[in-house]
This record gives structure tokens, C-alpha cells and sequence, in this order.
């Protein structure tokens, strides 16, 4: 084989790498510029399952984070950490750590992978805050 030949399928995929990411990036500026239009438009629904009882709202923000979302609907409250706001207590139920309790936040039935801080939503979401008891379930 020679040089000209083999140098065909490096510049191929060399092309279709730079094709893929000019499309991922035209697809990520038209989702944040859509985003940016309807900043007050995202209506969610928030269920607080706790033991007992679980308390549902609805609630039309501006913010993007989980976090921005529980504070300005003023549910939750928590510690600063390495990691930011770690929750310790919702609508007024903080969890017992001798108890193995935490909080649980899922985002339209799934476990979110970061914290509150980063944890996206959008519009239609259906966002959980649920109170777990024993390690083993994290």
C-alpha cells in the first residue's frame, strides 16, 4: 500500500470527527439559546414523599439547578460541603443520621448522578424529594 492510500482513512475520520462536533456543538447552542428565550417557563411538579404523607407542589421558576429551584420555593435546608449544599432537611423533616436517613432526588423517576448543585431540570419535570432510611439503599 502506498502513502497516498494510506493516508485515506485517517483523513476520513479525521472529517467525520469534525463533522460530529460542529453538529454536537449547533445542537447544544440552539438547546441553550432555546433555553434562554423561556427562562420563566418551566412549570414542575414537586413531590416530598415522606413515611406518611407526601406533599406535592407546583411551581413556575426561572432557575435551572435543583438546588436555585428548592431554595426559592424555600423547602429545603442543609450544610455547605466540598460538594455544595448537602440537604439535611425538607419541609421542615430533617433526616437522623443514626438513623441511616438521607434524601433521595429524582427527576422524573430517576436518581439524579450529581447533587443539587448541578442537577438539572426542565419543563414538565416531575422532581422527587424522597426520604430514605439505611445506607444500603444509596
Amino acid at each position: 500500500m502506498d502513502k497516498k492510500n494510506s493516508k485515506k482513512p485517517v483523513i476520513i475520520l479525521v472529517a467525520v470527527i469534525a463533522i460530529i462536533a460542529v453538529a454536537a456543538g449547533i445542537l447544544y447552542n440552539s438547546f441553550s439559546a432555546e433555553e434562554a428565550k423561556h427562562p420563566g417557563e418551566k412549570t414542575v411538579t414537586v413531590n416530598v414523599v415522606l413515611p406518611d404523607e407526601t406533599k406535592t407542589f407546583e411551581h413556575t421558576t426561572r432557575e435551572v439547578y435543583l438546588r436555585g429551584l428548592f431554595e426559592e420555593m424555600q423547602i429545603v435546608e442543609g450544610e455547605e460541603s466540598d460538594y455544595g449544599l448537602y440537604v439535611k432537611t425538607v419541609c421542615g423533616v430533617t433526616v437522623n443520621d443514626s438513623n441511616e436517613e438521607w434524601w433521595n432526588f429524582r427527576i422524573n423517576g430517576q436518581t439524579t448522578s450529581t447533587g443539587v448543585e448541578t442537577a438539572l431540570f426542565a419543563d414538565g419535570d416531575v422532581i422527587d424529594i424522597v426520604l430514605m432510611q439505611g445506607y444500603e439503599n444509596f
